[in-house]
């Protein structure tokens, strides 16, 4: 099970589903969670790093994202609150650029391209400007040869814009 605290409900749980995991959302607070998109996960279980097989349980704890939260504190302390610490410069997050990745894969590879972005993640960190990503592949070319791989991708930009400026397949 890789690590999923901070990153976006509907995303990972999305991803979790297709790989063939039954996924349960439960909030804490804030009433049951109808929009996945507005929440991000505060604590998994199971825990990072454990061995799970498809058909596994896994339950997402989640809060509101901020920009969703009704709001508890003065607009003064909200402004001045500090960014998240997986999160680049610019505001973009580990879940929407591993999409971005993910997408670019897509794109690169039409003749088949299925990338691990949740289950295969090998590293992935906010370096400043950029989110990196190691994370396992498979892919076909066309003429049909399959082969697994190992994608380093470096997304730039925003989580409305996000831009892969590099794609490594080996």
């Amino acid at each position: 099970m890789p690590n999923t605290v901070g990153m976006s409900a509907k995303t990972v749980s999305n991803l979790l589903r297709d790989e063939g995991f039954v996924v349960k959302l439960k909030a804490k607070s804030h009433g049951p969670v109808v929009m996945p998109s507005h929440w991000k996960i505060t604590k998994q279980s199971p825990k990072a790093g454990t061995v799970i097989e498809p058909g596994d349980k896994i339950k997402l704890t989640v809060k509101l994202k901020k920009k969703y939260a009704p709001e508890t504190k003065s607009p003064v302390a909200t402004t001045t609150a500090k960014a998240d610490s997986d999160t680049t410069s610019a505001g973009l997050d580990g879940a929407h650029a591993a999409t971005a990745c993910d997408r670019y894969g897509d794109a690169k590879y039409p003749y088949g391209w299925k990338g691990h972005i949740i289950l295969g993640v090998i590293a992935s960190e906010a370096r400043g400007d950029d989110y990196f990503f190691k994370f396992e592949a498979d892919v076909t070319n066309a003429y049909d040869a399959e082969a697994s791989a190992t994608v380093d991708c470096t997304v730039s930009g925003s989580n409305d814009a996000p831009e892969v400026t590099e794609f490594d397949v080996y």
